[in-house]
């Protein structure tokens, strides 16, 4: 079975978590991440991830040829339709929320956020995230960058760029500002920039790290490393979120995962408190 990855960390760690449940179902199956750069932009930072998760149960390659076939049958589906599904069901390609997730399938296709999916495994999951962010963490000498980080935080995870102009929107801050703790120093994560996070709301004593400053893996340490985190509507935050309840963290989530209101995600376990977000 080959899975095709897409979107940045917080995506690939849901696929990551659903293509461990399918190796528990079918111990039989090898079971394939793969990228291609028909649909991907191959960076080093997505190396060092597909490096980082490959393991003997779920592997994460680069496959340019799957990608290839699957960029010809979009094509193909996008004038034919009704041929694109023939040539798919043929080849065993199944696509969430278009078709059966098939067990023999060949290719799968999807996003697979659901947390369901690292629910049945959290303890694995956990265990393997906990290493690699601490690893990271070590790597990137963050306490050294960050000297705040060696004394007790809160962090709010702003994100301003990943869905403007879409039915997701983007939290506004100032429906998160709500969960912060008194006394307890505020950290900023974002993937907009400072300038952008000072327009909106007043960070006067607040301390700011972009996307800039660093790198995904090393925001998921400090947002899961924090005493009360408040989670935007991010893949990234729920891990973050996910991993922060294991240490005992406080964790507030958004009680709707888009502007429509019409979807809702839990962390594992019920575990976390909600908000009621505003969206821009």
């Amino acid at each position: 079975m080959n899975i095709q990855s897409a979107g940045r960390l917080g995506n690939i760690l849901f696929i990551w978590a659903f293509a461990l449940k399918q190796k528990s179902m079918l111990t039989s199956k090898s079971i394939t991440v793969f990228v291609d750069r028909f649909h991907t932009n191959i960076d080093i930072e997505l190396l060092d991830t597909f490096h980082l998760l490959d393991e003997e149960g779920v592997k994460f390659r680069i496959n340019n040829r799957l990608g290839l076939l699957l960029k010809v049958l979009d094509k193909i589906s996008s004038f034919n339709s009704n041929l694109g599904n023939l040539l798919k069901k043929y080849l065993r390609i199944s696509t969430e929320g278009q078709s059966p997730l098939d067990k023999n399938a060949w290719i799968l296709r999807g996003y697979f956020q659901k947390e369901e999916f690292p629910t049945n495994t959290s303890n694995e999951i956990f265990e393997k995230l906990d290493r690699i962010v601490e690893l990271k963490a070590n790597e990137g000498k963050l306490k050294e960058k960050f000297p705040f980080l060696n004394s007790p935080y809160q962090a709010i995870h702003i994100r301003l760029t990943d869905y403007i102009g879409s039915e997701y929107g983007v939290v506004d801050p100032h429906s998160q500002l709500k969960c912060l703790e008194e006394n307890l120093k505020v950290i900023i994560c974002t993937d907009g920039k400072k300038e952008e996070i000072a327009s909106r709301i007043d960070i006067t004593g607040i301390e700011v790290i972009t996307s800039e400053h660093s790198s995904a893996w090393e925001t998921l340490s400090i947002l899961s490393n924090s005493k009360n985190l408040i989670t935007s509507n991010s893949t990234l935050s729920w891990w973050s979120g996910f991993l922060a309840t294991f240490k005992g963290n406080n964790v507030w989530i958004p009680l709707f995962w888009n502007s429509s209101h019409s979807l809702k995600m839990s962390l594992p376990s019920g575990a976390g408190k909600t908000y009621l977000p505003k969206f821009e």
